[in-house]
């Protein structure tokens, strides 16, 4: 494998994922995000990967930068609000399970305070 090919850094990554080895997918998935900074797609898999090894706040992160780059993006924000109700804090879930169901007002985005919290 090409050390600088996204796509089978991807692909790596992903099967590393589906046979549980999340550290392992993990540190692929921050290769590949050194290659494609940008990309909304290895930022919410990125949060996804720290979500299976319960590092909850790192994961929301994540998740939040890959709204940042395509806002409309279900997945993160579904991650966001189960992070919310791990939390405890079901007013914000209930938010963004709204915003979701209704094509979200401000593209389904919330804006979050320094404590991660929607407003």
């Amino acid at each position: 494998m090409e050390p600088g090919n996204i796509e089978a850094l991807f692909g790596l990554a992903l099967s590393r994922g589906n046979q549980f080895r999340f550290e392992e997918a993990l540190g692929v998935y921050r290769r590949a995000i050194e290659l494609a900074p940008g990309s909304f797609s290895l930022q919410n898999n990125i949060g996804f990967m720290l979500t299976c090894l319960g590092r909850y706040d790192e994961a929301d992160r994540h998740f939040r930068q890959a709204l940042q780059f395509s806002p409309d993006l279900d997945v993160a924000k579904k991650m966001l609000g189960m992070s919310e109700l791990r939390r405890g804090h079901f007013r914000q879930d209930w938010m963004l399970y709204e915003a979701r169901k209704a094509g979200g007002a401000a593209h389904g985005y919330f804006e979050y305070d320094n404590a991660g919290m929607a407003r």
